[in-house]
């Protein structure tokens, strides 16, 4: 928290270079990953969240701040496609470009998508489209998939290829993640499988964050200054069923509770 919060640069919607600040659902994102990390065990999530809440971004800085301070760290980053997996190193070079001379181990090879470090870490950027195995030949220690509904063929790029590498040590730090897109239906299916069996020998702990815990995002404070509340306005019927569905949803998930 101390590294991404003071030395991570991040670039904002209005295309400005700032400093890295929490979310309210990255902060409940942190607060999972916490609680493992105090225990010692392996982190292993399996996250629906709703868009541009900003996993997918915080997963990024914590996954630089292993390479860059735990030696011999092997991260691997895939989303669905090649551009988006680029967009994932986008987040890290962003971040590396801007530290201080002092602070990080030189890079030993600037190769675009296996950056090498004189710490004897390495990044490499694979994508769900590729046609062999993710993480395959290798044994890495963290490991992020991103919009897993849309790759080609998770059986073979994920089951085949990354469950195989992904070790149970305290080191692991494995997420997946996606949002509800019904592309194929390996997400659901692995989704309910996880979700069904967690606490009782289960791989991944499931986690959805929802809309109504991005309320610093939707609306955004310049929508509502374009966009003031008339005077006298009462939401309709829909939206009250829809905000108690959202707090009973809040109150009965235990991290979400916290």
């Amino acid at each position: 928290e101390y590294f991404i919060t003071r030395y991570a640069k991040i670039r904002a919607v209005d295309e400005r270079i700032i400093n890295f600040e929490f979310r309210l659902g990255q902060r409940i994102f942190f607060e999972v990953l916490a609680e493992k990390d105090d225990l010692q065990i392996a982190i292993q999530i399996f996250i629906l969240k709703a868009r541009q809440v900003g996993i997918s971004t915080e997963v990024a800085l914590f996954f630089i701040h292993r390479i860059l301070f735990r030696a011999n760290t092997h991260a691997i980053m895939a989303s669905a496609q090649v551009e988006q997996s680029n967009k994932l190193n986008i987040i890290i070079d962003t971040v590396w470009d801007r530290l201080p001379f002092w602070l990080a181990p030189a890079k030993t090879s600037t190769r675009a998508k296996e950056p090498k470090w004189a710490n004897g870490s390495a990044l490499s950027i694979q994508a769900g489209s590729q046609t062999v195995g993710i993480a395959q030949g290798s044994t890495p220690t963290c490991l992020h998939l991103s919009e897993v509904a849309d790759y080609d063929d998770p059986i073979k790029t994920i089951e085949e290829g990354v469950f195989p590498a992904a070790h149970y040590t305290p080191a692991l730090f494995f997420t997946m993640e996606g949002t509800g897109s019904t592309a194929s239906p390996w997400q659901k299916d692995k989704w309910n499988e996880y979700k069904a069996n967690w606490g009782k020998g289960g791989k991944f702990q499931t986690v959805f964050i929802p809309p109504c815990c991005a309320s610093d995002l939707y609306p955004t404070k310049d929508w509502l200054r374009g966009n003031p509340i008339p005077e006298g306005w009462h939401p309709a019927i829909e939206v009250l069923r829809m905000k108690r569905r959202g707090e009973l949803f809040v109150r009965s998930t235990d991290y979400l509770a916290k």
